[in-house]
């Protein structure tokens, strides 16, 4: 959705050359003119409605006042006003007062004419700085720090004795006071403001001027820093005093006795420049930039004047129309220090805020509704009347419907409704523009629609498992819904008995999109249902899928083997018992040797009448035989296993003897000793084993006939090549006495890391040594 509006800030930056990053509005609160003043400051102004006319002092340093009309063009100069600083105005608007400070004298300037009437002396030393049109006469605050005063100037007259000093001498003031009284009774108005600010306090007196004479009325002290400027309500029944340099909530204090006014406003105040309307608006800056405009009887702003960037309001330099059709703003320019003056029309045009409802989502047929609620903080809206535009590809530039309908709600605002059926699918944006009235400002908003066939969400609540030949229920609904009368799903259940598929009875469709799949599946294992919506005028097609694991029967499986463990290369009987089954009596028999992760299919296959499966296998290493049954419509997979150990093959020898000959039984190899020849005992282990350890026992045949142990080597790491693992021993042949009689093995022994084969013994090796034949 989209929403639109614009305020004096937009109205401002555009005229300043500022670029908004906003969206265009209907049409703008009202144009701001900026006219770069003649002056290297700015001190006031005063705005003359009945001759059209404003005044504007520079302040120190200026030699004359500028005047110019409503819309700021400039109408002349008057000349020969030396560092002109605060302006007022008379009663009937026909006489203008300007304190020149430096010249410690007030001029009276003819407003019909535009010239200077007369000058008043105040006195040598008194610097005038502020005034204020009050009970009959011109008010001033004069002095210097620490000596401030309040004076009068008697309109009737002129000369000395139109002067009076020392008007409040109950007062002390630490410099020349600020001034401020009612706006728009300057002639009937009985009430005058003055303030001045010391270390850090400001000290505000109130006065009862309706005599002539200032009777001071009500007294405070404040605790503040940085008095720039405040103003006396409409009413006169309160002043606005804020805090420079400080962003605070101002209370309005009662000009009866100076205390809070309970039942006043709080407002954001940065008090550098604050102007109250005739008819009670308050513009009052809220920072240095940034100025909003409030109802009398408002805490919340119904408009607001923006600064255009770097630049900041100057003190005192806000002013209305009395009228209030315009407001009068003089800004700095933050780097050059040049004031501008901005007019402002129509700022009591208060701002409409629009709150739009959510863009809409259709199906093709549906109405569009939406919403377009306006607040204001103005003055409530009467009748107010917006126009509704559709805009679709049909209609590029739009096409009118008939206005929404406005519904009051609260007091600051109400809504517009509409409702349309889009003729087709596509995207449409339906414009809303209030035209706004004498009091507020239009606005507009726009909501898009996607007029577009439903997608259907399918949302099946199946449940994880299942009992077969049991009745199942699957509950299920698609989204997006209402859906016609007599709209079905169609469903496919997918098992081992249909991998492709069966079609089940269609499925009728609730109003709301529900539906409840029935079925009492026959196979088990996983049965998956496929519901597929076909689609219909308002939604397109859907699917989505469910499975149910149906349960199934356990069978007997069981594998053996005719040993426990087994000789290298020696070949094992495997057999598989396959128990009840359904449909398939088919087993696989898997070799898998130890330490490997790799398994081998050794037989897959029906079983025999005795629901037996052999096979036979010729065995190198430990190895675990597994067999499988992958399960049938009825019955689940199982898979069992057995594991039988193999010896390694251990290969023992004697090398290099001189002859060989038969004792006891035994084959005996027999050494000469003094040949030269050391006896050399070999040993082999197959399969390769590398690392793994081969001990050597060597035993002498005693007189008793028992075989003892002579010695017992430590590990000989095996190495390895195409036959196997070797070791190679040396006998200690030098203490082998004549003629005795030894034997001779080796003992494969592996550790955790080579799990191969089981542990193996060689076979004896018979030897004796004799003495050589001389």
């Amino acid at each position: 959705m989209k929403l639109a509006r614009l305020s004096l800030v937009t109205a401002l930056a555009v005229l300043a050359g500022v670029t908004v990053g906003i969206a265009p509005a209907a049409s703008a609160a009202g144009a701001v003119a900026a006219v770069p003043l003649p002056f290297a400051h700015f001190a006031d102004m005063a705005v003359d409605a009945g001759h059209g006319h404003v005044f504007i002092s520079g302040g120190s340093g200026s030699d004359s006042l500028l005047v110019t009309d409503l819309d700021g063009n400039t109408v002349a100069t008057i000349p020969s006003e030396p560092g002109a600083t605060s302006l007022a105005l008379s009663a009937d608007g026909g006489t203008l007062y300007a304190a020149l400070t430096s010249s410690d004298a007030i001029s009276v300037i003819d407003t019909d004419t535009l010239t200077e009437i007369v000058r008043d002396d105040t006195g040598s030393g008194t610097r005038p700085a502020s005034l204020a049109v009050a009970g009959g006469r011109v008010w001033f605050g004069y002095g210097t720090a620490g000596a401030g005063a309040i004076g009068s100037l008697d309109v009737s007259g002129a000369g000395p004795d139109a002067v009076a000093l020392d008007q409040d001498p109950a007062g002390t003031w630490a410099g020349a006071p600020l001034l401020a009284t009612r706006p728009g009774q300057v002639g009937s108005s009985g009430v005058l403001v003055a303030g001045a600010q010391g270390a850090d306090a400001a000290d505000f007196a109130v006065f009862d001027v309706s005599s002539g004479a200032a009777e001071r009325t009500a007294s405070t002290t404040l605790a503040m820093t940085g008095l720039a400027q405040f103003a006396v309500t409409a009413d006169g029944k309160d002043v606005l005093i804020g805090r420079l340099g400080q962003q605070l909530t101002t209370s309005d204090y009662r000009t009866s006795d100076l205390a809070i006014d309970p039942d006043g406003q709080e407002r954001w105040f940065y008090p550098t420049a604050v102007a109250v309307a005739p008819d009670g608006t308050v513009a009052v800056s809220q920072s240095a930039d940034q100025l909003p405009i409030y109802r009398s009887d408002n805490s919340s702003s119904m408009n607001w004047f923006e600064g255009p960037d770097f630049s900041h309001f100057a003190d005192r330099g806000v002013a209305w129309d009395p009228d209030g059709s315009r407001l009068f703003v003089v800004t700095i320019d933050n780097v050059s220090g040049k004031p501008t003056l901005r007019v402002a029309k129509n700022p009591e045009v208060a701002l409409t805020d629009g709150y739009l409802s959510p863009d809409r989502f259709v199906k093709p047929g549906e109405a569009v509704t939406g919403w377009f609620t306006i607040v204001t903080e103005g003055t409530p809206f009467g009748s107010p009347v917006a126009h509704l535009t559709r805009i679709d590809p049909a209609h590029p530039d739009g096409i009118a419907l008939p206005d929404p309908v406005y519904t009051a709600g609260s007091s600051a605002g109400g809504y517009f409704s509409f409702s349309d059926t889009p003729p087709s699918e596509g995207k449409f944006t339906y414009r809303i523009d209030y035209t706004g009235d004498a009091s507020h400002q239009p606005a507009s908003g726009s909501i898009d629609a996607t007029v577009a066939k439903g997608v259907p969400g399918v949302v099946l609540t199946a449940p994880a498992k299942s009992r077969r030949a049991a009745p199942l229920s699957i509950p299920g609904q698609l989204t997006t819904g209402p859906y016609a009368s007599g709209e079905v799903v169609h469903v496919t259940r997918t098992d081992l008995a249909h991998p492709k598929g069966t079609a089940l009875p269609d499925v009728p469709l609730a109003a709301d999109g529900t539906f409840t799949i029935a079925d009492t599946p026959a196979v088990g294992a996983a049965n998956t249902y496929t519901v597929t919506y076909p689609g219909d005028s308002a939604h397109k097609a859907a699917s989505s899928s469910a499975t149910v694991q149906v349960s199934r029967a356990a069978t007997a499986l069981k594998v053996s083997t005719n040993a426990k463990t087994y000789a290298y290369h020696a070949q094992a009987t495997v057999t598989a018992h396959l128990g009840t089954t359904y449909n398939s009596r088919t087993v696989a028999i898997y070799a898998q040797r130890n330490g490997s992760t790799k398994k081998t299919l050794v037989k897959s296959g029906k079983v025999d009448a005795h629901g037996n499966l052999v096979v036979h296998y010729k065995l190198t290493y430990s190895t675990a035989f597994s067999a499988v049954f992958a399960g049938d419509y009825r019955y689940a997979p199982a898979t069992v296993k057995v594991s039988v150990g193999v010896h390694a093959k251990v290969t023992d020898s004697l090398r290099l003897y001189d002859h060989s000959t038969h004792i006891g039984g035994h084959l005996y190899r027999v050494y000469l000793r003094d040949a030269g020849v050391a006896p050399q005992f070999m040993a082999t282990v197959a399969p390769v084993h590398l690392g793994q350890c081969v001990y050597v026992t060597l035993q002498r045949l005693r007189s008793d006939g028992q075989w003892h142990t002579v010695s017992t080597s430590s590990c000989d790491t095996l190495g390895g090549d195409a036959a196997g693992s070797t070791v190679v021993d040396n006998l200690p042949w030098k203490n082998m006495p004549n003629k005795a009689r030894y034997r001779i093995r080796a003992h494969y022994v592996h550790d955790s890391s080579d799990p191969g084969n089981l542990n193996t013994y060689g076979s004896w090796q018979y030897l004796t040594i004799v003495q050589h034949p001389s």
